[in-house]
């Protein structure tokens, strides 16, 4: 508890007291009033995956606690494995039984904890996040992946009483008495409505590691060699800290986004086998705390039942960088989680719980559609809490967005642009590429390899990254960016914002919240048809009528390694639950991996019935259309079983097929400006 002392002890000299000038409303839309489920009523909900937030939720289920915890990546431990700050620096000792376990490389629970010298100085990733998973699972507690808060709720008296989550399944209720922000920015407490200190405009300094290749020295970021490599066969790879000064406008997501991108311009490098998700930085805007006690600088002041664990905590910024130190941020969650768990014991069951409404002067006509259900299809009746009539915030507006940067959306972003159309491309995960890079599936498997797609191979080529997946995936990334499109990476496709049937905007969650980002056109490249489907568009899924869920598979990932094919799990895209229990169970399948996949590899998913339907009958004999936008070249390779009556007189074989594509299957039937791609 040392570090966590040490803060303490200088919050009350170096604390930091603001006030916050109002800023001025953004934008809005309106959004109807409606019912959201209810999926968890717990004491205590944790929001962030972070170890700080996992030691919290531990601390808080020792207590007699009931915990949830929302979790917005694929993973547990952002603060060490999204910024791959892997390691102990000099004088840092595991203390507590989860540092111990993450810096053990043989400790496996419920094995005793190992001596201090038995302890390694780094871990690897997937280490890592498999030890936040099975602490959470062995105190009980409850957790999700890809949740983002939304919305606070409040009940009778005004105060928080649980979050609004948002996910791929849609939006949920989570009743909490306390709530336990454990998110990089506080970005729970803003929502609450927590005073800070205002970011900084200007050049700031953050830190992006990479692994692998040579330092990229002389003029630019400073480097350094932070002492420790992975291995990669009989290779091994040493990891560079960047420092870089990148210039903000402000402490908005889209701001932050785009130094992100800045970053990762002046740190890539064509040897590089890995590098961090974002770039880190001890956040230079502070809450004002309530000071009243040791915890004072981690209760925002005037916000009532909520704790902050991380580095917006109301201490000196150089406290704040020794508190995001992996050992102390968990030093801090223990401490906090009790605190937690005993205020919640003080205070009565969530009652009348709900999404405060407010009058808006909408600056588009519409409303938001979404899915409000449960976190899986099959959850039905459930409780449910009012949203009132109220204004969802309007992020920015565009000729085209585009919602996901897999295989469609990567290049659908860089036509886009190309045509002279202001584009956002936004992709939850922190890669462009999809099934193609994301999900290691980096060789071709039949395909038309012509037009486009030879600009692709060839851009990559000239590109020369020793490793095919990085090397790809950076294309992507560099081709949008000199076409001119905007990225934003950690963003979630959640609705649809229309207006009789007119698509005027997607609905997205960030870390920041929900907001719309109002376009002319939306293109829907989710693989999933999440925004089409959200928009009221009819689709088709396999069914309960069907034997016929094609096979699924979650990549390990090795450094260096190339194509990586699996098919050995069923996965449902509409199922939070369903994945959560996939990436749990990957990564003891793959315990001794570098790392795991981020990007289920499904290869049969929720799909739109589009203006016209391409039937198998129509592959087969090759019919064509006047509005044929694509010329495809396959063949028919199930990874299970087939249902279409074609296939009992011809099974399907081996034999090259063309088909023809026309750009009405990319419509929704009775939606206007949407555009599906896909597997979607």
């Amino acid at each position: 508890m040392n570090a966590f002392k040490t803060c303490l002890s200088l919050a009350a000299a170096f604390g930091i007291s603001a006030t916050v000038a109002a800023a001025e409303a953004p934008p809005m839309v309106a959004e109807s009033a409606r019912a959201i489920p209810v999926v968890y009523d717990v004491d205590v909900v944790v929001v962030g995956g972070s170890t700080g937030g996992v030691s919290a939720a531990v601390a808080a289920a020792q207590a007699g606690a009931k915990v949830f915890l929302a979790a917005p990546r694929p993973y547990l431990g952002e603060d060490m494995c999204a910024t791959l700050r892997l390691w102990l620096e000099e004088g840092e000792t595991p203390a507590s039984p989860l540092a111990r376990q993450i810096f053990s490389v043989q400790a496996e629970p419920p094995a005793p904890a190992p001596a201090p010298k038995d302890f390694a100085r780094h871990a690897k990733p997937l280490h890592v996040k498999r030890m936040l998973a099975q602490a959470l699972l062995a105190a009980k507690v409850d957790f999700l992946f890809g949740c983002y808060a939304t919305e606070i709720l409040r009940d009778d008296a005004g105060n928080p009483c649980g979050v609004v989550i948002a996910n791929r399944s849609g939006r949920q209720a989570v009743l909490a008495k306390v709530i336990i922000d454990a998110t990089d920015r506080a970005w729970v407490a803003r929502m609450a409505g927590a005073q800070f200190q205002p970011y900084p405009r200007g050049p700031q300094t953050f830190t992006r590691v990479v692994v692998g290749g040579e330092p990229k020295e002389g003029e630019g970021p400073a480097v350094r060699k932070v002492g420790l490599s992975f291995a990669a066969g009989a290779k091994q790879h040493d990891v560079f800290e960047y420092t870089l000064q990148v210039p903000v406008a402000g402490g908005s997501w889209a701001a932050l986004a785009a130094a992100d991108q800045a970053a990762r311009d002046k740190t890539f490098h064509l040897g590089q086998v890995d590098a961090a998700e974002t770039v880190f930085q001890v956040p230079p805007d502070p809450v004002k705390g309530t000071g009243r006690d040791d915890l004072g600088p981690f209760r925002p002041a005037g916000v009532a039942r909520m704790y902050i664990v991380g580095g917006c905590a109301d201490v000196a910024r150089d406290e704040a960088a020794k508190l995001l130190r992996p050992l102390a941020l968990m030093d801090l969650g223990a401490k906090i989680g009790a605190a937690a768990a005993a205020e919640a014991k003080a205070l009565p069951a969530v009652r009348n719980a709900k999404v405060p409404g407010a009058k808006v002067t909408p600056v588009a006509a519409g409303d938001v559609k979404e899915f409000l259900v449960g976190v899986r299809p099959t959850q039905q009746g459930l409780p449910t809490v009012p949203s009132e009539a109220r204004g969802v915030p309007v992020l920015g507006r565009y000729d085209a967005v585009v919602i996901g940067g897999g295989t469609g959306g990567a290049p659908a972003g860089i036509a886009a642009s190309r045509q002279g159309a202001k584009t956002l491309l936004v992709e939850y995960l922190h890669g462009l590429g999809g099934v193609g890079t994301m999900g290691m599936i980096i060789k071709y498997y039949h395909g038309n390899r012509s037009g486009f797609t030879a600009e692709v191979d060839k851009g990559v080529k000239e590109l020369g990254a020793a490793n095919e997946v990085v090397g790809k995936a950076e294309w992507w990334r560099q081709a949008n960016r000199k076409a001119g499109t905007e990225i934003w990476f950690g963003t979630m496709g959640v609705g649809a914002f229309v207006e009789n049937g007119l698509v005027k905007g997607a609905v997205v969650a960030t870390p920041e919240g929900r907001g719309v980002v109002l376009a002319k056109t939306v293109i829907d490249s989710t693989g999933n048809a999440d925004i089409a489907a959200a928009a009221g568009a009819q689709t088709d899924y396999t069914g309960g009528e069907d034997v016929a869920v094609q096979g699924a598979g979650l990549p390990p990932l090795n450094l260096g390694a190339g194509y990586t094919n699996t098919d050995y799990m069923f996965a449902d895209d509409t199922d939070v639950v369903d994945f959560w229990q996939l990436f749990v169970y990957a990564r003891e399948k793959f315990k001794g991996a570098y790392d795991l996949g981020q990007l289920v590899d499904t290869r049969e998913r929720r799909r739109i019935v589009g203006d016209v339907t391409i039937s198998p009958m129509d592959i087969i004999l090759s019919r064509t259309w006047p509005d044929t936008v694509v010329l495809a070249k396959s063949n028919f390779d199930s990874h299970g079983f087939t249902v279409h009556p074609l296939f009992f007189a011809i099974p399907p074989g081996r034999e090259s097929i063309t088909a023809y594509v026309p750009l009405r299957a990319l419509l929704p039937k009775g939606l206007d400006g949407i555009v599906v791609t896909g597997l979607g």
